[in-house]
């Protein structure tokens, strides 16, 4: 499981700039939500930086991305 993260949104694949979220997950197994702000973007790349356990891998079941109301 992921620890610490990084998000990113951009219009260019390649170019992300500065990340717009940063944070880490507790190690509950429960849905975890990260809010950023309101941006167009048309990629949101998204960073593992650690895992919960130290391991030199992560994984994530799902990553949903659902617009601000």
């Amino acid at each position: 499981m992921v620890a610490d993260y990084q998000f990113y949104v951009s219009q260019d694949p390649t170019a992300w700039g500065t990340p717009v979220a940063t944070g880490t997950f507790g190690s509950s197994r429960a849905q975890q939500t990260v809010a950023f702000p309101k941006t167009t973007a048309r990629y949101v790349p998204f960073v593992a930086l650690s895992e919960i356990n130290g391991q030199p891998w992560t994984s994530v079941a799902e990553l949903n991305l659902v617009p601000a109301l």
